[in-house]
């Protein structure tokens, strides 16, 4: 548990730090974060990830963090050819790059897995956390105007349940934006 609180504390750092601008503007210059969707939800469909939802809050521009809620496949020890699936609960961060690519944005998300499918025998009543997700992304660029807007995500995922070995998944996902 202190490597995921160690995980989660260096993820808020880095957009503590890479959002300094959002915080002091100069004084010349007007902000421009007012055209700015500050609240998003997202719901992704997908190959390792079967489904997630996303409640967010755009920081700036550049970044933006949010609650995650989703299921994950993990792979069954005694079953390990029909993937399992598990309900997780966890944060994602996304970081803008004005790259002239078609993938412009990279999404880190790191989750904790709290139910899992076919394999509940093998797991304690009294542990809530099972095992834990985490999945690096590049996706398309979220249009930051109110409305909806189509997404796509391309990258890996890793889980780790508790007594199993990590694996490694490929992530493919496709679905929705919507900013208030």
């Amino acid at each position: 548990m202190k490597n995921v609180s160690f995980i989660i504390s260096t993820l808020l750092l880095i957009v503590l730090m890479s959002s300094k601008p959002a915080f002091c503007q100069e004084n010349g210059t007007p902000a421009k974060s007012d055209s700015l969707s500050k609240l998003f939800s997202q719901i992704t469909f997908g190959l390792s990830e079967i489904i997630s939802f996303v409640a967010g809050y755009h920081i700036d521009r550049n970044n933006s963090i949010g609650l995650k809620q989703g299921a994950v496949w993990v792979s069954n020890k005694d079953f390990f050819l029909l993937p399992n699936s598990g309900s997780t609960i966890g944060i994602k961060y996304s970081r803008l790059f004005n790259y002239d690519f078609f993938l412009k944005q990279v999404n880190l998300s790191i989750s904790a897995i709290y139910s899992v499918g076919i394999d509940k025998a093998s797991f304690p009543v009294n542990t809530f956390v099972k095992g834990f997700v985490i999945e690096c992304t590049t996706s398309n660029k979220i249009n930051y105007k109110k409305g909806f807007s189509f997404i796509y995500e391309l990258g890996f995922l890793a889980t780790q349940l508790k007594g199993r070995k990590l694996l490694f998944w490929p992530s493919l996902k496709i679905g929705t934006n919507f900013n208030f």
